[in-house]
């Protein structure tokens, strides 16, 4: 694995079991999560798979989810706890670890959260790196913006498997539907796996 240069800053996100092995499948040596470990602040000091059926309780900003699949036990050196556990036997112990390398931020998350403590995750990490979506949309519907000399498109992906309502930001042509125009404010319906884009001039 490449040196870690400290000084570019940025925000990654890293999820339990990462960085175990090389590029020839070689469990790297030195302590988990192996290549990764001088990036997050601490260490992994054992895992602990669940049973499929198992759930435990973790906190995440004074809040409650419910976690599963896997548990890193996790020792925080240089690393704040981002993340506790509640209860089960690693209860007290970090369940996630924020750590600030050089100019950018490394979290590093031990267990798999619900759907409700993942949108808490990602959120932290995103507003952290100041990144905003493009545009606010439905559950399963994803905006992307790509903009070029003959002027801005707007991308919708219904990854979904119902019909989605998303509210049109500005006067746009949909170039996938015959050149149907939108004015601000306007409801686009996407169906299910339907994908839209809009031109517009920005």
């Amino acid at each position: 694995m490449a040196p870690v240069d400290e000084r570019s800053g940025g925000h990654v996100l890293i999820s339990f079991f990462s960085g175990i092995v090389d590029e020839h499948d070689r469990v790297i040596p030195g302590g988990y999560p192996g290549g990764l470990l001088p990036l997050i602040g601490g260490r992994v000091r054992e895992f602990s798979p669940l049973p499929p059926e198992e759930r435990v309780r973790v906190r995440v900003h004074g809040s409650e989810v419910e976690a599963g699949v896997w548990q890193d036990d996790l020792v925080a050196d240089r690393a704040a706890v981002l993340a506790t556990y509640v209860d089960g036997y690693l209860q007290g112990e970090a369940a996630a670890l924020h750590h600030e390398l050089g100019d950018g931020v490394v979290t590093y998350l031990g267990t798999l959260l619900d759907e409700a403590g993942m949108d808490r995750m990602f959120d932290t990490v995103l507003d952290e790196a100041q990144v905003a979506p493009v545009l606010e949309t439905p559950s399963g519907v994803e905006a992307a913006e790509r903009h070029g000399a003959e002027g801005s498109y707007l991308f919708l992906l219904n990854h979904g498997q119902r019909e989605a309502e998303i509210t049109v930001p500005c006067g746009s042509t949909d170039l996938l539907s015959g050149g149907a125009v939108f004015a601000a404010g306007d409801t686009l319906t996407l169906q299910a796996a339907a994908v839209a884009v809009l031109k517009y001039d920005r």
